[in-house]
């Protein structure tokens, strides 16, 4: 198994890029290596709907009122982050359909569409609305040691110190939190992939094990069916 050894590992994206970069034994590609991370840790929040990527909204009424005109709304998370919408509803009870701009939008009552980083809403919805929906973790940086906005202690199993948690969301997400080897697997099989290193096999293995594991544990599909 390539990289720290498990009483090594902080649950830390930075953590995370130095055991690749150990494991690799590519210090030059430290950019490279903490890219590669990222996309990995999106890509397994691309594999399920995760109840960990649910974020939920309250739009407001709008001050000044509008007149005659469509709500114009940008999530929170911003257009990078902002997946797709789980759940809508408005100020009366009533679900908000999600469309695409068409005649259909001549025949639903309540709706909105995409337009750009905006979502657009149709002017028959009651305010607040309530507006839930999947996002991607925030892209990582990597912090060089002793410039790390917060650091996990895994000897008392908590945070060293009394840091934020705009901190702690700033060096680790949910998925480095409960499945730090599996990011570390796919990091280095897609490293190795690029540099044709037949190292690539043993560790896409272990990733693809691991996303199994992932769905079978962490998935709310099988509970959603019944």
């Amino acid at each position: 198994r390539a990289g720290n050894q498990p009483d090594e590992r902080w649950l830390m994206f930075s953590e995370l890029v130095d055991a690749c970069v150990r494991g690799t034994g590519r210090p030059d590609e430290l950019v490279s290596i903490s890219r590669i991370a990222n996309e990995i840790i999106r890509e397994i929040c691309k594999r399920d709907d995760w109840d960990d990527d649910i974020v939920e909204e309250m739009i407001p009424y709008p001050d000044p009122p509008l007149v005659d005109q469509p709500l114009v709304w940008r999530p929170e998370v911003g257009r990078q982050r902002f997946r797709r919408p789980l759940y809508v509803e408005d100020g009366c009870g009533c679900k908000v359909m999600f469309v695409r701009p068409s005649a259909r939008m001549k025949f639903t009552d309540r709706f909105f569409y995409r337009s750009g980083e905006d979502l657009v809403f149709s002017m028959n919805v009651c305010f607040p609305i309530k507006f839930s929906y999947y996002a991607y973790p925030a892209w990582l940086k990597y912090f060089p040691k002793n410039s790390r906005p917060a650091e996990w202690d895994i000897g008392e199993g908590d945070w060293t110190g009394t840091p934020s948690e705009v901190d702690i969301e700033r060096v680790s997400n949910w998925v480095l939190e409960r499945h730090w080897a599996v990011v570390e697997a796919g990091t280095m099989a897609r490293f190795f992939a690029l540099k044709q290193d037949p190292r690539q096999t043993v560790h896409y293995s272990i990733y693809q094990q691991g996303i199994s594991h992932i769905i079978r544990s962490e998935s709310s599909a099988e509970l959603n069916a019944q």
